[in-house]
C-alpha cells in the first residue's frame, strides 16, 4: 500500500527529475507545451522546434500568482477537467480523507499555499503515491500549472550512477523540510557501518537526524546543499 508519508518518496522523484534534466538538458533550452487532449507534455528543441520528448502527464493542481491561491485539478469544477486528467491527485485526496482529513490534501475550495515549496511538495507526494516517475511546473502569464509525469522511459534507463543518488539527497534537504532520516532509509535501506549498498554512498548524520556529511567512493569530501530544482 502506497503511503501519504513525503520521506517515502521524495529522494526516488528527485532522482528521476535529475535523470529528466539529463535527457532534456538545462532549464530554458527548449519549449514545453501542454496537451490536454492528448493528456501530453511536449518538450521541443528551440532551435528548430524537434521534439525530444513527448510524455504523459496527469494534473496535480494550478497555482494564482495574482490572487496566492492553490487550487486542486480535482476541485477546479469551471475548467471542467476529465477525472483521468487529475486520477492521481484524487488518489491522494481520497487516502487523506481516510488518514488526515481537514488537511490541505482535502481542501475543495482555494487556499493560500502553506509554504513556497507547496507545490514542489505535493507534486512529489502526487507522483510518488502513484507510482508516476516525476513532476513539472509549467509557468504562464497568472501562475503555474503542476503536473506529474507518469513514465519517461529514456530517463527511466539511464543506468544508475552515485553521482545522481547524492544530487537527489543534497537538491531535497537543501529544499525542504522533513524526516532526513527516515527518506534515506526508505530510499536506500539499510546501511552497513553508515554505507549504503548500491550505490555504495556513505551518510552521516546528526543527533537530530538531520544529515550532516555525504561521500562517494570517488568523493571524500562532504556535500554542498543545493538549490531546488524544477524542469522548467
Amino acid at each position: 500500500m502506497q503511503s501519504l508519508l513525503f520521506e517515502d518518496h521524495v529522494f526516488r522523484i528527485h532522482e528521476n527529475q535529475g535523470r529528466a534534466h539529463e535527457v532534456l538538458g538545462e532549464p530554458g533550452s527548449n519549449n514545453w507545451y501542454l496537451d490536454w487532449m492528448t493528456r501530453t507534455l511536449r518538450f521541443s528543441h528551440k532551435q528548430g522546434g524537434v521534439t525530444i520528448a513527448e510524455l504523459p502527464v496527469q494534473m496535480v493542481g494550478s497555482y494564482s500568482s495574482r490572487s496566492d491561491t492553490w487550487l486542486w485539478a480535482w476541485a477546479n469544477k469551471l475548467s471542467n477537467l476529465a477525472p483521468e486528467i487529475y486520477r492521481s491527485a484524487a488518489m491522494v485526496r481520497d487516502r487523506a480523507e481516510q488518514e488526515m482529513p481537514g488537511t490541505f490534501l482535502t481542501a475543495a475550495g482555494t487556499f493560500h499555499p502553506p509554504s513556497p515549496a507547496f507545490g514542489y511538495m505535493v507534486s512529489v507526494l502526487c507522483a510518488g503515491f502513484s507510482d508516476g516517475f516525476g513532476f513539472y511546473r509549467c509557468p504562464h502569464e497568472s501562475g503555474e500549472t503542476w503536473v506529474i509525469i507518469e513514465s519517461f522511459p529514456d530517463a527511466a534507463a539511464l543506468l544508475p550512477a552515485p553521482s545522481r543518488t547524492v544530487r537527489a539527497i543534497k537538491t531535497s534537504i537543501s529544499s525542504y523540510v522533513f524526516d532526513q532520516e527516515l527518506a534515506t532509509e526508505t530510499y536506500l535501506g539499510e546501511p552497513d557501518h553508515g554505507v549504503y549498498h548500491p550505490p555504495g554512498v556513505h551518510i552521516a548524520f546528526d543527533n537530530e537526524g538531520r544529515i550532516v556529511d555525504i561521500q562517494t567512493p570517488s568523493n571524500n569530501s562532504p556535500a554542498e546543499p543545493t538549490c531546488i530544482v524544477s524542469l522548467d
